[in-house]
């Protein structure tokens, strides 16, 4: 769609989005780029079923609490870089605490613990590629459309992984390669600035494989390096075949005093300084005795770092490769009360009792309705429910919430600059 439209801005939702003051055929606009009490020009640009997505393109009256952002492109990754730092804890803040009451009755005001860097924080990104000029560029995509935007550099992630990524960019132009075999470049770094980066394909065929054998990663400041070739259906960073590796593609950090192992496709918290502050929070809810599941537990970052503070924990994951690293990382840390289990959520269900103490840290549609339900029939004595989604995080508390007492909320603004939030939710089991 390409309809322009003058609204109001009423409100942002819990996404960021401006709620407006008009409909089109009965459904509400959304639109991105604004504040609340500015009117803005908008330009419709998707159709969901029950709402229309636009970005705005001229402000008519702006808000006293707008800034110029930093970036062109900052719709594509952090929308309220119109917003100065202390506006942005507010607005979050009053967004979560006004959901938190409406859905679950919750009264108190909430902390919210703001981060220590709200710029170059991000330990991992995924671009997409465009042209600039006849040479190849890193781009994001425009929100809500498959307009792809140049980007040159982005201010929310690490200066050393930027850094590199544009040492290999400058690489991939020298190749002088077809522009249209380019999808996606996936990359991370750890704490001690090592960084290992994939590179996804349309196709490929042997000229092109032997072209990237002379990738040098010492000069390119590279650890570990991939070629993949990967669907052209699928929107994702997905392998199909494996095309060329060279080094290392494992990284390494350290938190609450304990190693971690993960690869290029491992889940790992972009944040990691503000997310030591989410684990020592969850630890406090952990005592000798206690039986912990770990659910969706990845490389098992939770629960190994409150191990020690438990009688015996159960981590519970069913990615693959993240169930091996976790096994690496138990032995690593020489843990003897932890074991790991390769599962999905809806089988290891069963494994919940009434005496249990239970972690869960799930993507963000949230837990899976069956193990929301058997956990609300099981009633484990304490749950502690991590989410980067407070909408689906409560919609899941929701069902088992009369059987529980909140004991603790705290949200966390390991995201700066977007609109998202980590927030901790320990229930205490009704006596």
């Amino acid at each position: 769609m390409n309809k322009t439209a003058t609204v109001k801005i009423k409100k942002l939702d819990l996404t960021g989005a401006g709620i407006t003051d008009k409909t089109i055929n009965g459904k509400p606009i959304y639109v991105w780029g604004a504040l609340p009490d500015e009117e803005v020009v908008c330009r419709i640009v998707k159709s969901k079923k029950n709402r229309y997505e636009a970005v705005a393109e001229k402000i008519l009256t702006a808000s006293t609490k707008r800034q110029n952002p930093k970036e062109d492109h900052y719709l594509a990754c952090s929308v309220f870089q119109i917003l100065n730092y202390t506006d942005q804890i507010k607005l979050k803040k009053s967004l979560a605490e006004s959901e938190l009451k409406r859905q679950l009755g919750w009264q108190n005001s909430v902390d919210l613990l703001t981060a220590d860097n709200i710029y170059y924080y991000r330990n991992k990104v995924e671009y997409s590629f465009t042209t600039l000029d006849n040479s190849l560029s890193f781009a994001y995509h425009n929100r809500g459309q498959k307009e792809k935007l140049p980007v040159a550099n982005c201010i929310l992630l690490d200066q050393s992984l930027q850094k590199k990524l544009n040492n290999l960019l400058e690489f991939l132009n020298q190749l002088n390669l077809p522009k249209n075999i380019y999808k996606t470049v996936l990359a991370r770094c750890d704490q001690s600035n090592n960084v290992i980066a994939g590179l996804f394909l349309y196709h490929s065929n042997d000229e092109i494989k032997k072209s990237f054998e002379q990738i040098n990663l010492a000069k390119l400041g590279l650890k570990g390096f991939g070629v993949y070739l990967s669907p052209a259906k699928s929107p994702a960073s997905v392998v199909e075949k494996t095309i060329f590796e060279s080094g290392s593609l494992e990284l390494e950090n350290r938190l609450e005093n304990k190693q971690f192992r993960f690869n290029l496709f491992s889940f790992f918290q972009n944040n990691i300084l503000a997310f030591t502050r989410v684990l020592k929070d969850i630890k406090k809810f952990v005592s000798k005795g206690q039986v912990v599941l770990d659910f969706y537990s990845g490389v098992g970052t939770i629960g190994l770092s409150i191990a020690d503070k438990a009688e015996k924990v159960v981590l519970v994951e069913s990615n693959e490769s993240a169930y091996k690293f976790s096994q690496v990382n138990i032995k690593l840390n020489k843990l003897k009360n932890i074991k790991s289990v390769l599962s999905t959520d809806r089988k290891a269900r069963f494994l919940i009792k009434p005496e249990h103490t239970l972690i869960v840290d799930p993507a963000r549609s949230g837990l899976n309705p069956k193990v929301a339900k058997h956990i609300a029939e099981s009633k484990p004595k304490k749950i502690i429910y991590l989410s980067c989604n407070l909408k689906t995080q409560i919609s899941d508390i929701k069902q088992f919430i009369c059987h529980y007492n909140i004991g603790f909320i705290r949200l966390y603004d390991l995201f700066p600059n977007t609109p998202h939030l980590e927030s901790l939710i320990v229930l205490k089991r009704k006596s």
